[in-house]
C-alpha cells in the first residue's frame, strides 16, 4: 500500500513541476531561480526522495520474505529489548532536558549523544565518543559561533569554559 502512495505522490509532483512551467516568469536582481525555479526545485527533491523510498520499501520487502523463518519468541525477545532502549533514550533525553541550564550545552550534548549511541548498541566506545565530540563541535559551530544563538553555557566552572568555546 505504500508503494501504491508513493508512486501516486511521484505522479503529484510530476504534475506539480510541468504546471509549474505555466507560472509567469519574473525576474529579480540576483536571484538565479526565477519564478518557476523554487517549484520545480521542490518538485525535482520530492520526486528523488520518493524514489529513494520506493527502492528502501521493495528491498525491505524482499529482507521481509527472507527472514519470516524466524521464531515468533525471538521476534519477542528483540521486542522488549526495543522497549526498554526507547524508554531508557526517554529517560536520558529527560535527563538531557532538565539539566541543561546547570551543565551547559557541551557537556550535555556529549552526554547524551555517546550514551545514546551506547544504548543503542554501539560496542566501540572511542567511535561513539569521537563521533560524540565531532557532533557536538559541529553543533556548536553552526548554532554558537554561524548563527549567533545563544547556547545554555551551565553555572560556574562550566560557564567559564563555556566562554572559550563559543
Amino acid at each position: 500500500m505504500e508503494l501504491i502512495f508513493d508512486v501516486f505522490l511521484i505522479c503529484v509532483f510530476a504534475a506539480f513541476f510541468f504546471l509549474s512551467g505555466n507560472i509567469s516568469e519574473v525576474t529579480i536582481a540576483n536571484d538565479n531561480l526565477g519564478s518557476r525555479g523554487f517549484p520545480r526545485m521542490i518538485a525535482i527533491v520530492a520526486i528523488v526522495l520518493l524514489a529513494f523510498s520506493i527502492a528502501f520499501r521493495i528491498r525491505l520487502l524482499f529482507k521481509q520474505r527472507r527472514s519470516e523463518q524466524q521464531s515468533n519468541e525471538a521476534k519477542i525477545g528483540i521486542a522488549k529489548n526495543l522497549y526498554m532502549r526507547l524508554f531508557a533514550i526517554i529517560l536520558l533525553l529527560f535527563f538531557y532536558i532538565v539539566f541543561l541550564k546547570q551543565l551547559g550545552f557541551v557537556l550535555e550534548t556529549l552526554l547524551f549523544i555517546y550514551l545514546c549511541l551506547v544504548i543503542m548498541g554501539e560496542r566501540n566506545h572511542l567511535r561513539s565518543a569521537l563521533f560524540s565530540v565531532a557532533f557536538t563541535a559541529l553543533l556548536v559551530i553552526i548554532f554558537g559561533r554561524v548563527f549567533f544563538i545563544a547556547l545554555p553555557r551551565g553555572i560556574g566552572f562550566l560557564r567559564e569554559v563555556s566562554y572559550y568555546l563559543f
